[in-house]
Order: structure tokens, then sequence, then C-alpha cells
């Protein structure tokens, strides 16, 4: 049923069979993408959320900047909710699990960015949060 409500939603929002437009209401639902390391996060950028572990303790930090995400985390690689999210790097090929990536580099934060349009959002993924 809930595959059926996700592709019904592609198919109004007008996507590609498969996928469903991903908005800032949605990015954290599902996606996949490479995102691209930055210093720092731009001046203007708009803060969205952040998320918390179990503790309480922030994990990371969401911006907004044009049709951009900005994301400032301890954790990126697959198994990241139900998303899988990666650093561009011509040293590390790999598209690693993020506790690997956490233990790795030691819990250090690393900024990167993506557009909306790049973050793809695949419906053979459960929807974790129901946003669809």
């Amino acid at each position: 049923m809930e595959r059926a409500n996700r592709t019904q939603s592609a198919a109004t929002n007008n996507t590609t069979t498969g996928f469903l437009a991903t908005t800032f209401e949605n990015y954290f639902d599902g996606t996949v993408g490479c995102w691209c390391k930055i210093d720092e996060v731009p001046e203007g950028a708009e803060f969205i959320r952040n998320s918390t572990d179990r503790n309480g303790n922030i994990t990371s930090t969401y911006w907004k900047l044009g049709r951009c995400i900005i994301r400032r985390s301890n954790h990126w690689g697959t198994k990241i909710a139900n998303c899988d999210w990666w650093i561009f790097s011509e040293t590390e090929k790999t598209k690693i699990p993020c506790w690997v990536w956490l233990q790795q580099h030691g819990g250090e934060f690393t900024t990167a960015i993506i557009s909306l349009d790049k973050l793809r959002h695949d419906l053979s993924r459960p929807s974790k949060y129901g946003t669809y």
C-alpha cells in the first residue's frame, strides 16, 4: 500500500518512473546522492533543522541555499536512516556504511552540499517517515 501511494505521488509530480521529485519537505526520506564537500556553510544559508541521536546529541544540521541542501554531520555513507548519502572524494571511492564512516573519521563533522536535482528519491525504498 505504501509503495502504491508513493508511485501515485510520483505520477502526480510528473516525475520519471520509479522516482519522486525531491523537495525540501522530503529530501531526508529514501534518497540517494553523492554530496560535495565544502569547508563551511555559506553566508545566507537558511537553517532547516537538527537531527539528534538517542541521547539528544546533535549528529546532523541542515540548511538550504537556493535549490541546495547543506548538511554538517559526523556520519556519511550508506544506511543513514533509509538514505544512502556519501561524499564525493577522489581518495574514498567506496560507498561505506555510515557507522564505518563514523569510526574511520573519529566523530569529526564534515560539511557537504547537494542540489535537490541531484538527490534522487528512490521509490524502491520504504518510506520511513510517511511524508508522501
